[in-house]
C-alpha cells in the first residue's frame, strides 16, 4: 500500500526546459506520472552540404545520375544515395565529399555565367574551344582550372586579331605623359 494516491496532485513545480521559455512553470499542481521535462517540437534539419550540392548539381547541369557519377569517379547509385540524404556510402569514398564541393564551386560559377539557364551552361561545358579539349574533356581528367579557362573561352571567345588597339595608334614620343624625367 502506499502513503499517497496517485491520482491525487501534489504541490511541486515542474520547470518547462525548452529553449523559447527555460524555467517557466508548466503548473502548480501536477501528478507524478506527468512528464517532467517537456522537449520542444522536433523542427526539420536542414540538409547536410554535401546533399544539398548534389541536389543542385543534378538541377543545374540535368544530367543523370549516372553522367554525375562518372564525373566524379563514383557509381550512380552513389549520387543517388547522396541526393537522398543516405550519406553512409562516404566510408567507401572517402575523397568524394571534397570532389563534390571542388565540381559544385565550379559549376555555381558556370551556372552564373550562363545565366542561370541549364542549355547554356551544357553548351559552355560540352563546346570546343578553338580545337582545345573542352570543359567536360577537362573535368574527366578533374583538372578544374582547365575546365574553368575551356568553358570561359567559349563564352568570350579569344579576339582573333591579337592587341586590342585604339583609334589613334601611338608614335613613339608622343605619351601623355613622360615615363620618366
Amino acid at each position: 500500500m502506499t502513503a499517497y494516491a496517485t491520482t491525487d496532485p501534489i504541490t511541486f513545480g515542474i520547470w518547462d526546459a525548452t529553449a523559447d521559455t527555460p524555467g517557466v512553470r508548466v503548473r502548480g499542481n501536477t501528478s507524478l506520472w506527468d512528464t517532467w521535462v517537456r522537449f520542444p517540437p522536433q523542427r526539420a534539419r536542414v540538409a547536410p552540404a554535401v546533399q544539398r550540392q548534389m541536389q543542385e548539381l543534378l538541377i543545374w547541369t540535368d544530367w543523370s545520375a549516372r553522367f554525375l557519377a562518372e564525373i566524379l569517379g563514383t557509381t550512380h547509385p552513389t549520387v543517388s544515395a547522396i541526393a537522398a540524404g543516405r550519406s553512409s556510402t562516404f566510408a567507401r569514398v572517402p575523397e568524394l565529399p571534397a570532389r563534390v564541393s571542388g565540381l559544385h564551386g565550379l559549376l555555381e560559377r558556370l551556372f552564373v555565367v550562363a545565366g542561370e539557364d541549364v542549355i547554356e551552361l551544357n553548351r559552355l561545358l560540352g563546346t570546343s574551344p578553338e580545337g582545345e579539349p573542352t570543359a567536360l574533356d577537362q573535368l574527366a581528367h578533374w583538372n578544374l582550372t582547365a575546365a574553368w579557362l575551356a568553358a570561359i573561352d567559349v563564352a568570350s571567345p579569344r579576339r582573333r586579331s591579337g592587341m586590342m588597339r585604339g583609334r589613334f595608334a601611338a608614335r613613339a614620343g608622343e605619351a601623355t605623359t613622360s615615363l620618366h624625367e
